[in-house]
Formats: C-alpha cells, structure tokens, sequence
C-alpha cells in the first residue's frame, strides 16, 4: 500500500490505530468430536490456521484420534460418563447446559464450528465469537428433511426436545459476533430461523490431495453415513430394480437393515480410509447421493478426482452439481427419480478434466482465503477501524 504524502488531507488526516503488541488469545469450539465428517474437516483446516488454539468440545470420541493427534482437545465432564463418548445422542438434553457453561470470556476470538449446540459457548462482552454454521439444529428446525425419532426412538418426548432446542439456539444465536453460513442453502435457513446475516464460505475439500483418474470400472459408488435423512434405502432400491453394480461405503444405524434389502449387485465395504474412498470415488463410473444436503462434501470430493455426481437436485447440490456438465440431478427423493437419473446418466459423455476443474473452486485454499480475511476484518470492526466487512465471497452476501 502507497504512503499518503499530504498530511492535510482529509482521508490522511485518519491516524492509522498501532497494530496490537500481541496476538488475540483464539479458541476453537464443536458441538462434539465424532468419526471426522464436514465439521469436524472445518475445524481441522481452523487449526491449522491457530495451531495453538484449543479445542473445546462436549465429547471427544476414540475414532477421531488420529485426526486431531496433536490438538488441544478439551472434553466437558460428559466424557467421563458411560457411553457417552461412542454415543452422543444418549445425552442430547444434556449438551445446550453444558455447552453453556464452557467460559470462554477470557479469549479475544471464539471460532465455532456448529450444526447443534457449539454456537452457545459463553463468550465475554469483547469477544469477537464467528460461527461458522453448517445449519441450525437440522432436526429441531426442519424434522420434516431430519426427524429426532429416526435418531433416537423418544416418541411424543422428541417434541418436546426440538421446541426446547429451538428457544435455546435461537437465545444463543444473539450473541454470536458474525455468522459464516456453508452455503447459500443455509444462509437462507439461518435468516429464517436466527433472524440473522451470515457471509458464505464453503468448507475446504482438499482437492489436490484426490487424484484426478479418467479411466473408469464398471461400478457405481455410495459414500457416506447410513442413517435415515441420507435416503441410502431409496438407492439401495432404485439399483436392485436396475441391476447394475452398486458398492456402498459407510456404517451407520441403518447397515443391517440396508444389507437385508440389498440384492447380489450391491456390495458394502463398510468404512475405508481416505486414501481407498479416493481410489474408489476415482474408478467409479458416477457417485450417487440421494441426502437433501446442507452442502455436501462428498459429491465435490468425488467431482474432485473426475467423478460425475447422479444427485439431488435439492439444497446444496444445487451450488456444486452442474446438470449435465458435472454429473445429473433428479427431481425427487425417490427410487424411481435415481432410475430415471442413471438411464440418463447413461446418454451424457462427461470430461473428468473439467469435471475436476469445477471442484477446484471448493479447494482448501479457496477456504484458508476466505476465512483469513473475513476473521481479520471481524476484529478490525470490532475495533471500529473497518465500517463493514470486504467482500470477498464472490457472494452477494453482504447487507
């Protein structure tokens, strides 16, 4: 930046504010630590921004150590209670008091990777507190797409939960500084439900790490956690009826019964590590997603080696997914629209090469950017050297 030479210049006339003598004092908060998935990628990529950031959480499960081996993992006294660490959803009602009472007043900034409760921390009144959101509590605000019950069997006491997790996170919400929303999708369901702005930052996929491959075998491919809101059942349908070789990746509540309904076509290779689902996503001939997303990061992951995406054209995938560029979208959460999805699949040529240059606008690099900068404006406001926050989304989301 050029010097201002006239001292009696209006816009010279402003004295620069002397940079502080130390850094802010930064932590980091998640709703829970559980096998690595969206959120918990978002506060991998945050940490290693603030390497000496700690980690606050309600729960750290055992199938995250590797990922997070070297943090400063700090657990709420449910980690000492039975089962809790392997099976969150036992102590739902627990986590809005408990999230409360982690005092984090005494740092300068809070960063928190939310979709439940992580919003709530206590923060003190020079805190500048950034949530990033991958949605309001899905199930509380929109159980029609994500119902409690499906989680955990509570019968008419679910709602009872969902209008308390309403009342709660909407208090909560207000004394967050600046809201991130993961995408456009929830950018929208943040303003109806918290009554709140957010810029939007989608969440890093690391893209160079994923091998671009253009020689494809003769599979279809389904990744991802095995529980009811993703639909598995609906594709597990749609490719019996269809015939053709199906392999499913994943574990979750709905395994045995998926497997029970599967036909001799559909093979479950339950949960591989990064380095095989990349292989995997790379040979497939299209990558097949049926979840009303919130963003998505398994269709860029596979849009990253070259994969076409066979999706919802719904949420998320709409801000990803390029119909008949990058894959195909169909209308509906039903076996009968992936059929008709895959026999169209099967009259488009794709190219892997810009398939994958399409993903690369998702790249953890694009994220880090971001991310900086909307952090570094958000203390300077605070500060009131900077009136409003740059744009720098290529979003019009400011207001």
């Amino acid at each position: 930046m050029n010097k201002i030479q006239n001292p009696k210049s209006k816009i010279q006339s402003r004295k620069r504010a002397p940079r502080p003598a130390t850094r802010p004092r930064v932590a980091l908060v998640m709703d829970w630590i559980d096998a690595v998935g969206g959120s918990e990628k978002v506060v991998l990529e945050l940490h290693k921004l603030f390497p000496q950031a700690p980690i606050y959480t309600t729960l750290f499960s055992p199938k995250a150590r590797r990922e997070f081996a070297g943090a400063d993992v700090r657990t709420s006294f449910l980690q000492n209670l039975p089962g809790a660490a392997r099976h969150h959803q036992l102590y739902t009602l627990l986590m809005p008091p408990v999230i409360s009472r982690i005092d984090l007043s005494g740092y300068d900034l809070v960063i928190s990777s939310s979709h439940t409760i992580a919003h709530g921390v206590k923060i003190g009144p020079k805190t500048v507190h950034i949530c990033y959101c991958h949605t309001p509590v899905r199930w509380a605000w929109v159980p029609e797409i994500d119902n409690l019950n499906d989680r955990l069997p509570l019968g008419p006491l679910a709602r009872f939960i969902e209008i308390y997790f309403r009342r709660w996170s909407k208090k909560k919400a207000k004394n967050v500084t600046r809201f991130v929303a993961n995408s456009r999708y929830i950018r929208k369901r943040l303003k109806n439900t918290f009554g709140r702005e957010a810029a939007v930052i989608n969440p890093p996929v690391n893209v160079s790490r994923i091998p671009l491959v253009e020689e494809r075998e003769d599979y279809y491919l389904m990744a991802g956690r095995l529980v009811g809101y993703k639909k598995p059942q609906i594709i597990i349908e749609a490719f019996n009826r269809l015939g053709l070789p199906l392999r499913v990746v994943g574990a979750g509540p709905m395994e045995k019964e998926l497997k029970a309904l599967a036909g001799p076509n559909i093979k479950f290779m339950g949960y591989v590590g990064d380095k095989e689902l990349y292989s995997l996503y790379g040979r497939a001939k299209a990558f097949v997603f049926a979840a009303l997303e919130d963003f998505g990061m398994a269709p860029v992951e596979a849009m990253a080696a070259g994969t076409p995406v066979i999706g919802l054209g719904d949420g998320g995938l709409l801000e990803t997914v390029i119909d008949g560029q990058t894959g195909i979208l169909f209308p509906r959460q039903s076996s009968a629209s992936i059929i008709a999805a895959v026999r169209r699949f099967g009259r488009v040529k794709f190219n892997p090469i810009a398939i994958r240059r399409h993903a690369t606008q998702f790249d953890t690099r694009v994220f880090r950017r971001k991310i900086k900068l909307l952090i570094r404006h958000a203390l300077l406001r605070r500060t009131g050297l900077v009136s409003r926050p740059e744009k720098c989304y290529n979003e019009e989301d400011e207001t």
